[in-house]
């Protein structure tokens, strides 16, 4: 309540003085106001976008390489994750690739294997509750993966540590009415590096975590006429041993060595139409699978299986010329098996619709309420924002609610090894965030520019998933409720061809349920980075500080803090016509880090990489 009074009197001042002076506005904003959008669903709710100007292709890359954006965190090791302002578990953010939802129905978030970064070429990261617009497992957030095809074909040859390679070909053509691109990676990785425990004092050369992966990809879009017609076709396979834990010194790996083989692909058809300069449509189609084989070495897990189909209709509308109103329906099939389980198959499917109105209040002001329906579940959510974009920049006031549904093997799961449980209620949180961002100083030189910005949130969570022991078996129940408060800040300087960034994110957590503290909330974490460009090169130098991280240990082990040091980088470009030479070395001093307890991440590491762009 103090931090949404605190909300009013902070915005409702400037935004008094915005309206009280909009006859000096200029003619070009006073039109319409200049809100920029995140997508069709969300409208004017801040967001951060990366574009993706580094060539280098190294999956670890992709999931943990996100310093520039304040909030967001990602790990590899163990299970590859993404976790926004201590959402933490893999099904919490949910992930998208060119709008298809990426998180499986087993609740172990999106398969690294359907996340094709090497034809990636900018994503989006929505922070904070967005279920109310992008539906499940948006409990925490929202990284949307955008793709989109190339002027000219790329090839790429990465070397980097641990003997890890990588070879990736992208090859666009065209047509008077249509564009296509397929694309191939194959990378390959050794492992077999050194570590340094936080968790346990415990040194040596991490093994049992070579692996190959191959991944093929073909994009397309058409027109016929007034009708866009977009495909999405995947491939991906990958062959290895399991990373298993490091986490107890008289064993020195556990759970035990064992290979894997795993197989995903997607296919997705989306049909899209501007039915008039006011009304939009578009209905996307999509199945995914994800299949996993490990050898009886491996005690975690055997084969599964999971299968989704998803469907969405959307349709958008400009009434008056003023107000905007879109309506979305969402519906979702999935399947899973397993053959440690005695049930051939869990079967689940649902249907959700969101409405949400963009009406604008003034010039530059407008407000945006939209509402979620679960069919399944027999409830609505909600969320509100109230946004003003002028001269001076953007200012925010927004709430969000989310939700996560309980995986399948937690709801249907019914033998000597777990016992099911229909009545789960989905993991649901809401958030509340004050914030601006400066304009850039379009008044200033081009070459000396000043820009920062600042939010305030605060999440609840509630109805968390935990286990409980129900005679000889497992099951899952809703327990606990835990509340989240924290900033994210940033401050950015260029001069010239000179450009230095500063970001800051602060997290401080409490258990509601017992009234204690959430020790493995990330404190602070924070990044300093000076950056040089000329036509031909660019080079940084970075900093970066990890405090606690948020993540859960097996109930019979203790809770630790990880993370808590520094770590120092540096990276060098050269581009020369169609070709680009990078260099990158990661923690030059080599410190240890844990992004979950147990697998440790490599700590020095190098990368060059060689690409040419015809």
């Amino acid at each position: 309540m103090k931090l949404i009074v605190l909300a009013i009197a902070w915005f409702g001042c400037p935004l008094t003085v915005a309206l009280a002076a909009e006859t000096s506005v200029s003619p070009e904003i006073v039109t319409a106001p200049r809100l920029s959008s995140f997508s069709r669903r969300s409208g004017g709710w801040p967001h951060s976008t990366t574009t993706n100007a580094s060539q280098v292709v190294n999956s670890q890359d992709w999931w943990t390489r996100w310093e520039d954006t304040e909030g967001l965190h990602g790990r590899y090791e163990g299970s590859p994750a993404l976790t926004i302002r201590g959402s933490v578990k893999a099904d919490r953010t949910l992930l998208l690739w060119d709008g298809i939802p990426l998180n499986l129905g087993d609740g172990f978030g999106p398969s690294e294997l359907l996340v094709p970064h090497e034809v990636i070429t900018s994503t989006r990261v929505f922070k904070g509750p967005a279920s109310v617009f992008y539906g499940r497992s948006a409990l925490g957030g929202v990284v949307l993966g955008e793709s989109q095809v190339l002027p000219r074909p790329r090839s790429q040859l990465t070397a980097g540590s641990f003997d890890t390679s990588a070879f990736s070909y992208l090859v666009p053509w065209r047509t008077d009415q249509s564009q296509h691109q397929a694309s191939m990676l194959l990378h390959k990785t050794r492992g077999d590096f050194p570590f340094s425990m936080t968790s346990n004092s415990r040194e040596g050369v991490r093994d049992h975590n070579q692996s190959e992966m191959q991944r093929y990809t073909l994009l397309g879009q058409s027109t016929r006429g007034s009708l866009t017609i977009e495909h999405r076709l995947l491939y991906a396979r990958k062959k290895g041993e399991y990373p298993g834990r490091i986490d107890q010194p008289e064993t020195g790996f556990t759970p035990a060595s064992g290979t894997l083989d795993r197989q995903s692909g997607l296919g997705s058809l989306r049909l899209s139409q501007n039915l008039n300069a006011h009304q939009f449509w578009s209905w996307t189609g999509a199945v995914l699978r994800a299949d996993l084989r490990s050898d009886l070495a491996t005690p975690l897990a055997t084969d599964s299986r999971t299968d989704r189909f998803f469907q969405e209709f959307f349709f958008e509308d400009l009434v008056g010329g003023e107000w905007k109103y879109s309506l979305s329906v969402d519906h979702t099939v999935d399947e899973f098996s397993a053959s440690y389980f005695s049930e051939p198959k869990f079967h689940n499917g649902e249907i959700d619709s969101g409405l949400s109105f963009e009406i604008p209040l003034g010039p530059t002001l407008i407000a945006q309420p939209a509402l979620r329906y679960l069919d399944e579940y027999r409830r609505g959510l909600v969320a509100f924002g109230l946004f003003q974009k002028d001269l001076f920049g953007d200012r925010w006031i927004t709430f969000g609610q989310g939700f996560r549904p309980p995986s399948l093997t937690d709801r249907f799961c019914n033998n000597a090894f777990c016992s099911g449980n229909r009545n789960l209620r989905p993991e649901q949180g809401e958030q509340i965030e004050i914030g601006f961002a400066s304009a850039p100083q379009t008044t200033t030189p081009a070459e000396h520019q000043f820009q920062y910005g600042l939010s305030v949130f605060q999440m609840t969570h509630r109805d968390y998933f935990a286990f409980t022991n129900v005679g000889a078996q497992t099951q899952t129940i809703n327990q606990g409720r835990a509340q989240i408060f924290g900033a994210d800040g940033f401050a950015e300087i260029r001069r010239g061809a000179l450009l230095a960034r500063f970001g800051l994110s602060h997290l401080d957590g409490e258990n509601l349920s017992d009234r204690s503290r959430l020790v493995l909330v990330p404190e602070w974490s924070g990044t300093w980075r000076l950056q040089r460009t000329t036509p031909h090169t660019s080079s940084y130098v970075q900093l970066r500080y990890w405090g606690s991280y948020l993540d859960q240990r097996d109930t019979s082990s203790p809770v630790l803090e990880l993370g808590k040091a520094w770590f120092a980088d540096l990276g060098w470009q050269w581009r020369h016509r169609a070709w680009a030479l990078e260099l990158s070395a990661r923690n030059l001093f080599d410190q240890p880090l844990e992004r979950r307890a147990g697998y440790p991440d490599p700590q020095q590491e190098w990368t060059v990489s060689l690409s040419h762009q015809n």
